[in-house]
């Protein structure tokens, strides 16, 4: 099995090197021409075009391309030519069974319609080829839906198709300045498109203009008088008109009837619309549909036969490109291969992304592809190949070769065309196609008066510049082309042109050079005032008037009124730029009609002023009746509009200059200009001077933490004491312990001064705790003192050393605005454009909630400024321009904005939606900012007094005696405290002393009675010692025998009193006792030697107890 599996793969290898080799043969016959066969269909209007084609394709074939060293490439273009059906269903019928059937080489096809039919052949033709990848070139259809890819993706053409026009109008726009304009255009999806494109271009620097209407002709109304009829009572004078054939006549007739072909109007109008108008003319034979003075585009060189030479062009062209770049430079490559030799489909029942286009669908073979060859073929997408026994056959895929062949096609670019530059663009459109400018005269017939799509080259330093032609406009469509010149690709001579009622005009030619713009100059047209030279014109876009109503409302200091005086005239000043000038106004109670008269100054009148200057109109001004600038008001189920936004939508009034913020509601009812006061939201709160109170100090920390702190001092000192005096390694052990210390216990007195030391930072020279326990406790509380008073310092800087005077919040985004609380105010105006803001800003929801909750309603600006200068309201968020005058017009410097602004917005001219103005005062506001005025104006009335009042400093403030006086007062207490007490302790040191004195008196006394007692008790035990001795005596003498003389007479009488002595001497004489007898005589004689002491102790106690007494 595994050796005949290697003999077939052999046998195909072998088969793919004679396929190659086979065919690089048959690419290189002889080494030199190879002859190639391209069918080129066409399906046209009529017979003799189909000639046209037949030969045109003939001389363009036979071409020969080298496409290696010796190889050559011959290309033979066959026709095959049909006229096209006149229904889509047999124009499909046509393509698949007369153009497919009839060749396997179809590589294109060129199609058009019958003059008298629509475009539904080409369309019809261009599906059909686009699902087989058929490349299809249209020499007339030019509707825009041929420009849509996804339905026509093998479609391109010679002629531009309708809405190209739009290009041309908008360069014609700006020759003619133009400004605004009313665009009348069919319903279909031509003119959808051309409106799209014109509001595009409208846009551009080049052509700025505005499309004030847009009128819309439907199939269903035919009344086009109706229809017509608000656009005759427009202001705006340039028509441009975008109809079908078949409703041009019709449009024109309604447009004549009007009266919209006298004098003033301008109209330019499409080429569909002049085809339409001229073949009514055509079947009437001599009687014109078509008005005097019209101006349109036609298509130059639009024949059908021209644009089928170059369609020829381009298919050739196409083709040889697509062999360059296919077979150069290996012609035997497998692209090269695949174009030669690859079939078209031969009927519309095969696929179009079949491998082989036939009558016989045959199956695909496959060959085994060697790995260098395989990444190349399969980015190809060529196919896969089938080896059999059978002969070999290579599959191609010709919706590769139909793809390529559209993008060659494409790609293709000449300048000598039959109708002029051939090029493309990405959707297959015509690109600089070549229009005729035409100007109907008063029989209706076209003469040209410019061209559109040929570039000129104008050098504005040449002979040529100054007068290129007899009063050419080519303001418009210009490129820079280095230094001093630009390419216009618009060529109009206003000599020629005739407008309706047989008018010419005539405008000022400007000169025009831009400083720093590489040199670039131009001429413009402008209308009057600075120009060179006077040429002809276009009539104006509108006709305005002259003289406007202007209506504006009281508000500082935009507008201020006097009243005026009778037979006084207000001081007009006709100088504009000097910004003393009044003007009259007046104002019409609503209630009574009575009018009052006024004579109006302020920033909007100074600016009125200028613009009057600056334009051809005048004015009459008078003040809004209600005083508002509009609300929008439901009545009867009708919305309607009250103050300036309600005259203006009413008619009431023509401009409104007063200081109106620009919405989108009011948007919608009138037009604003470009804002000529920039500007957004602030706050408006009470200047109020820095007040320090004495307790400033204590800021730092809330109250609790004042009384935590203090509460902990005295709880530490308690348990050091505590500790130190219950640890065995106190003092107070150590002090019972070591008699001989010299270190004295910490007793609670010292505990509190160390604790409050070690808080207060101060020295600490005695009274620390010795005990271990209680110095972990005094290291924990420098630790925590530490914290605390690094704490406070920080707090204090921020609590003393950044405050600043000023108002109480920071911005929009101040806590005390987005969390209000029941302390802190804050409002704007009811039913205004602030109140819209905040209600369309979802983060400032709690803010809005809470103004509609508050009771207190404000409805004008001023009376909320009265309110934050009485304190009733903390904050009142406006309009920043008018709270800066406030804040720099106040006197004593009360009022001030605070915080950044925010919610950016501006101030805006209004006028009706329609009104001619719009364009020329928008642009001189811009010009006015540009020269500096409306800076010189915000100097003159917003700032007028703002440097009369200090500003807020934004480098930290210095500390002064009204920020730290607390901290002066505490010392002072301090000082009197101490004074005070040092009088309660010399008092209480004083009664103490006395006291003290009576106690030492009493302790004196009590001691020496206490001592006489101690001796009285000592005399008492003496004597009964005594006595006891002398009876102790006596009886010893009793028993004694006497053995001398007479000497023991009075033994017994000594002890009884004091002659004892006596008798004790006597007694001891010569004598003899027993040994009883000789103690007592002993005792006795003892007695007796004490006895005068005795006796004078006695006699002393008695005086100390008579002192006593």
């Amino acid at each position: 099995m595994p050796s005949c599996l290697l003999k077939v793969v052999f046998l195909e290898l072998l088969i793919v090197i004679h396929h190659h080799l086979y065919y690089s043969q048959a690419l290189k016959p002889s080494g030199k021409l190879v002859k190639v066969n391209f069918t080129v269909a066409a399906l046209l209007s009529n017979e003799e075009t189909l000639a046209n084609f037949r030969n045109e394709l003939r001389s363009q074939s036979g071409r020969r391309v080298s496409v290696g060293e010796d190889t050559v490439v011959e290309m033979t273009l066959s026709p095959l030519a049909e006229q096209v059906s006149a229904t889509p269903l047999e124009t499909a019928y046509q393509i698949c069974d007369s153009v497919l059937s009839k060749t396997s080489r179809l590589f294109g096809v060129i199609v058009s319609h019958q003059h008298d039919r629509s475009e539904i052949g080409p369309l019809t033709a261009s599906f059909t080829c686009s699902f087989y990848h058929i490349p299809l070139i249209g020499v007339t259809a030019r509707d825009s839906s041929f420009s849509d890819k996804y339905s026509h993706s093998s479609f391109l053409r010679t002629v531009p198709p309708y809405s190209q026009q739009a290009d041309g109008w908008a360069q014609l726009i700006a020759a003619f300045d133009w400004t605004q304009v009313v665009l009348i255009h069919s319903s279909d999806v031509e003119g959808r498109i051309l409106l799209s494109r014109l509001e595009t271009l409208s846009e551009q620097a080049s052509s700025r203009f505005t499309i004030s209407k847009a009128v819309e002709l439907y199939d269903d109304d035919r009344n086009f008088t109706r229809v017509l009829e608000p656009v005759a009572k427009e202001q705006v004078r340039a028509i441009l008109l975008y109809a079908r054939k078949s409703e041009a006549v019709d449009v024109l007739l309604a447009a004549r009837s009007l009266g919209m072909f006298a004098p003033d109007w301008g109209w330019l109008v499409s080429e569909q619309t002049l085809e339409g108008a001229m073949d009514l003319d055509s079947a009437a034979a001599g009687s014109s549909v078509l008005p005097q003075g019209v101006v349109g585009l036609r298509l130059s060189r639009g024949s059908e036969r021209l644009h089928l030479i170059d369609a020829v062009r381009v298919m050739r062209t196409g083709i040889e490109r697509l062999i360059e770049k296919r077979c150069r430079p290996d012609p035997s490559s497998d692209d090269c291969e695949e174009l030669l030799k690859v079939n078209s489909p031969r009927s519309c029942s095969e696929k179009s992304g079949g491998s082989i286009f036939g009558r016989r669908r045959r199956r695909r073979r496959r060959s085994v592809r060697s790995i260098d060859d395989r990444r190349h073929r399969e980015r190809r997408n060529i196919g896969s190949f089938r080896f059999n026994t059978r002969r070999y056959r290579r599959s191609y895929s010709w919706k590769d070769v139909g793809s390529a062949l559209y993008e060659s096609l494409v790609a293709v670019e000449f300048n000598d065309g039959a109708t002029g530059r051939v090029a493309f663009d990405a959707n297959g459109d015509r690109r600089h196609a070549v229009y005729q400018i035409v100007n109907a005269d008063a029989t209706g017939r076209l003469i040209q008066v410019g061209t559109y799509g040929v570039p000129i080259t104008i050098d504005p330093a040449g002979p040529s510049a100054a007068r290129p032609l007899p009063g050419v406009s080519i303001a418009a469509g210009r490129d820079a082309i280095g230094v001093g010149g630009y390419v216009s690709l618009l060529n109009v001579s206003m000599e020629l042109v005739r407008w309706p009622g047989n008018m010419t005009y005539r405008r000022h030619m400007k000169d025009t050079c831009t400083p720093g713009g590489h040199g670039r100059c131009w001429r413009g047209v402008g209308r009057g005032g600075g120009g060179s030279r006077e040429v002809a014109g276009a009539p104006f876009s509108f006709k305005r008037k002259t003289t406007l109503r202007v209506v504006t409302k009281l508000s500082k200091p935009f507008v201020l009124n006097r009243t005026k005086e009778a037979n006084m005239s207000c001081m007009y000043n006709p100088n504009p730029v000097n910004f003393s000038g009044e003007v009259d106004c007046t104002w019409q109670d609503p209630n009574s009609g009575k009018v009052y008269e006024y004579c109006c100054f302020g920033y909007c009148i100074d600016l009125l002023r200028r613009l009057a200057n600056s334009t051809p109109f005048n004015y009459n001004l008078y003040l809004v009746s209600d005083g508002t600038i509009g609300n929008k008001e439901t009545v009867n189920g009708a919305v309607r509009w009250t103050g300036i936004v309600g005259d203006l939508s009413t008619g009431q009034a023509d401009l409104a200059v007063a200081p109106m913020t620009i919405t989108p509601e009011r948007n919608l009812r009138v037009a604003f200009t470009k804002p000529f006061k920039y500007l957004g939201l602030t706050i408006l709160v009470k200047r109020k001077p820095p007040t320090s109170s004495l307790g400033s100090f204590l800021q730092p920390f809330e109250r609790t933490l004042w009384v935590l702190v203090g509460l902990s001092v005295h709880v530490v000192a308690l348990v050091l004491y505590l500790l130190d005096r219950f640890s065995p390694l106190g003092r107070f052990k150590l002090a019972r312990n070591q008699q001989g210390t010299d270190e004295e216990a910490l007793n609670l007195s010292s505990a509190m001064w160390f604790a409050w030391g070690v808080l207060l930072n101060s020295g600490i020279g005695e009274g620390t705790p010795r005990s271990f326990s209680a110095r972990v406790l005094g290291m924990v509380w420098a630790g925590f003192a530490m914290i605390i008073v690094a704490s406070y310092t920080a707090n204090l800087a921020a609590f003393l050393v950044l405050d600043r005077p000023g108002g109480h919040i920071s911005g929009i985004d101040d806590v005390r605005l987005r969390n209000p609380g029941n302390n802190f105010t804050f409002a704007t105006v009811k039913n205004s454009p602030v109140e819209e803001y905040f209600k369309r800003q979802l983060e400032y929801a709690t803010m809005t909630r809470t103004m509609d909750q508050d009771k207190k309603k404000y409805y004008d600006v001023q009376s909320a400024i009265d309110s934050v200068r009485n304190e009733k309201l903390d904050a009142f968020i406006w309009d920043s321009a008018r709270l800066n005058y406030e804040a720099a017009a106040d006197e004593k410097c009360e009022l001030m904005t605070a915080g950044d602004v925010f919610g950016r917005t501006g101030y805006g001219l209004a006028m009706p939606q329609d009104s001619p103005w719009i364009a020329e005062i928008s642009q001189l506001v811009l010009n006015f900012h540009e020269s500096g005025f409306m800076e010189k104006l915000d100097t003159r009335w917003i700032l007028v007094n703002e440097t009369n009042c200090k500003k807020a400093n934004s480098s930290p403030a210095t500390l002064g005696l009204t920020n730290m006086a607390g901290v002066f007062i505490m010392v002072a207490a301090g000082i009197v405290a101490g004074v005070f007490l040092i009088f309660i302790e010399i008092a209480y040191k004083r009664r103490r002393g006395l006291r003290e004195k009576e106690l030492e008196l009493a302790k004196t006394a009590a001691d020496r009675w206490r001592s006489n007692i101690e001796k009285r008790k000592i005399l008492r035990r003496t004597l009964e010692n005594e006595q006891h001795e002398e009876a102790a005596t006596a009886g010893a003498i009793r028993r004694l025998t006497p053995s001398a003389s007479a000497g023991g007479v009075g033994s017994g009488s000594g002890a009884g009193g004091g002659n004892s002595f006596g008798y004790g001497m006597g007694g001891g004489g010569g004598a003899s006792f027993e040994p009883g007898a000789v103690e007592g005589a002993a005792a006795a004689s003892a007695y007796n030697f004490r006895s005068p002491m005795v006796m004078a102790n006695a006699n002393n106690s008695s005086l100390d107890s008579k002192a006593i007494v």
